[in-house]
Formats: structure tokens, C-alpha cells, sequence
């Protein structure tokens, strides 16, 4: 979001700068038409605006703003990883078209043409990083290796800063350039690094989205290719979100036993339904019944997207009494529970592992 910091800060008549860690973080309109460039030095930034306004960058004066634009982005996916105040990256790969929702997304946010926004797509972070550097219209996704042949060698960006000094310095100066070096050659040079270099070069690292905001709660969101008018349909995504939650909460070490769901007809109309459940949710298999079980007879119209939630998450409690432990077995309601059902289906109906 370029300006997104300078925004703050309303001043039309005169040059203003955003400053972090003595370099340009953000400039207004009239400081960039001074020649001033984001991450350009604060000495140098003076010079070319004379009489220029200075804020300092502090955090807390744009975390509303931040969440603000990020909750924005909660109701196309659940996977969003902030880099920096005004940067994310977020994984649309579970939508239908993921290129049309990243449209949407981006209307929802900048609706009107000042607000001016960058974005680019890949199957990896990293190469979508530059292809919103280089404002890339799609090639990046469809032809990695095409897109980043012909960018500069610093921008391989998996790659330490050390080895792509030393692979200019080697003569290389394009990606493109390296992407035609055999695998032997630079694994002579670089070792076991030289594999990931390769990889790089052609776009095949990948660099996935690390799914840290909201940090509260887990958030999924599905929008059909198209509003769906029959249960089968629906069902269907009920178990593409539940998988995904179920991923994230083993992955986590989580639960929750709440959840609601919202769901959104083809004339844009809402529905929330939210349920606490008295058994937790915790896997896959659990978040699937309990979305079933909240949807019951609930969809009666085309429905155009479905979005859920897990809020209150808490930590999986692995603990679990052993029947016959020294402990446990003497407390009267086990002893008692262990008689009755050997009395009414046989004493060989209970048996200890180490006697079968």
C-alpha cells in the first residue's frame, strides 16, 4: 500500500516524510515529486525537498489502520501473514480462481482510484513479492521462470545476500543467466546451496504463506466460481474448510468450541449462524461434524460464498487418566465402573494389553 503511512498524516501544502531508521519509509505526493524514493537516506531526502515536514515511524500510531485493512482480507482467506505494516501475502490457492477473488480483494480495499495499490501473483511468496515490484500482470504465476529471467541476479531473493554478490562478481547478472548453468557446476561452487540456487532461478522454491494474522483465531473463507444451488455442492466445501481448519489446528496444538459460519446468497444477502459446542474441536473430523451440525437446514438459497471462524483457541490438553494406573484404578467410581461391565459382559470383556 504505497502512501499508506504518509495518509496519516494530512498535508497537502508542503513536502512530508516518514522516517525509520533514518531512511524514507513513505513520502506524500508532493515530496515524491521532488524526486524523493522510498528507502532513499533522510540526508538526501532534505536536500531534494527543501523545507520538508519529518514524522518518525512508530508502530502503535498505525495498528488500527493496519488491523483495519487486514480484517478486510480475513473474508477471502484464512492464510494471511503480514510483512510489514502496509505488506501481506496471502494464499488464494483455495479458491476456484484465485486471480478474480484477488480482484475483488483489491476493489473491496482501494474501491476508489486515489488509493493507489500493489499486488502480484506466483505460487511462491518470494516471486510474488517482485512481481508487485515489477507490476507483473500474471506472467509470474503462469511462467515463473520466464518472468524472472531477465531480472537482476540480487533479486533471487531465497538466496543469501553473500552467494548473489559472489554469483555477479562470477559473472552472472541475471537470473536468467544462472537459470542456464548446469546443477554440477554450481554445486561445485556453492555446495549443497548450489541445489536451491537452481531451483530459484527456474521459480521452483517455494515460499509459502505462513498463516499468523488473526493471531485470535483461525479464519477460512470459500467463494464458489459461481453461486451454488445444491447441498451436494456445499457439503463438498463444508469439507474443503474443514480440512483446512483441522490442518491448522493439529499443526497449532489447538482447539476451540467456537465457531460460527457466514454464508452469502448470489443478491449479497448474510447470514452468521454461531454455535459453542460442548466437545472440542480439534481435528478435521471434529470440525466437519460441528460444521454440519450448525448448517443443519440452514441453506435454502444459491449460496455465493462461505466464510467460518474459530475463536477462543486454547491449547490441546494431551492428559489423559489411565483406567489401570496405580492411581487411577483404586478411586471407587473406576473400581465400580470396571465391576459392572465385567459382571454384565464377562470378566474377559476388560483385559489388561500384556494378557492378549
Amino acid at each position: 500500500m504505497p502512501g499508506f503511512y504518509a495518509s496519516h498524516f494530512p498535508s497537502e501544502s508542503k513536502p512530508l516524510i516518514v522516517v525509520r531508521d533514518q531512511h524514507v519509509l513513505d513520502a506524500n505526493p508532493l515530496a515524491l515529486s521532488k524526486s524523493v524514493v522510498r528507502g532513499m537516506p533522510l540526508r538526501q531526502a532534505k536536500a531534494l525537498a527543501d523545507g520538508c515536514e519529518v514524522r518518525s515511524w512508530k508502530q502503535e500510531d498505525y495498528a488500527d489502520r493496519q488491523m483495519a485493512w487486514l480484517d478486510v482480507c480475513t473474508d477471502y482467506t484464512g492464510t494471511i501473514e503480514p510483512i510489514d505494516q502496509h505488506i501481506a501475502a496471502l494464499d488464494l490457492s483455495s479458491h476456484p480462481k484465485p486471480l478474480d477473488i484477488a480482484e475483488k480483494l483489491i476493489r473491496h480495499l482501494a474501491p476508489k482510484p486515489p488509493v493507489s495499490l500493489r499486488y502480484g501473483a506466483a505460487k511462491s511468496k518470494w516471486i510474488a513479492k517482485l512481481a508487485s515490484d515489477h507490476h507483473d500482470m500474471g506472467r509470474a504465476l503462469e511462467e515463473p521462470a520466464k518472468f524472472l529471467a531477465p531480472l537482476a541476479i540480487m533479486n533471487l531473493l531465497p538466496i543469501q545476500l553473500t552467494h548473489r554478490e559472489r554469483l555477479l562478481f562470477l559473472g552472472y547478472p541475471t537470473i536468467g543467466d544462472i537459470a542456464k548453468v548446469p546443477l554440477q557446476v554450481l554445486q561445485n561452487q556453492f555446495g549443497q546451496e548450489g541445489i536451491t540456487i537452481k531451483s530459484a532461478a527456474n521459480g521452483g522454491y517455494l515460499d509459502l504463506v505462513n498463516p499468523l494474522y488473526p493471531r485470535d483465531s483461525f479464519k477460512e473463507s470459500l467463494i464458489f466460481d459461481g453461486p451454488a444451488d445444491n447441498l451436494q455442492t456445499i457439503d463438498h466445501a463444508l469439507v474443503s474448510l474443514a480440512r483446512r481448519l483441522g490442518q491448522r489446528l493439529q499443526q497449532n496444538g489447538v482447539q476451540s468450541s467456537k465457531l460460527t459460519l457466514q454464508f452469502e446468497t448470489e443478491d449479497q444477502k448474510k447470514t452468521n449462524l454461531s454455535r459453542t459446542f460442548t466437545k472440542p474441536i480439534l481435528n478435521t473430523k471434529s470440525a466437519l461434524n460441528s460444521l454440519r451440525l450448525l448448517t443443519q437446514d440452514a441453506f435454502g438459497e444459491h449460496v455465493a460464498s462461505l466464510r467460518v471462524s474459530l475463536t477462543d483457541l486454547q491449547a490441546v490438553s494431551h492428559r489423559q487418566s489411565a483406567l489401570f494406573d496405580a492411581d487411577c484404578f483404586d478411586r471407587p467410581k473406576a473400581t465400580a465402573a470396571v465391576q459392572y461391565v465385567r459382571r454384565v459382559f464377562g470378566e474377559e470383556s476388560i483385559r489388561l494389553a500384556s494378557q492378549v
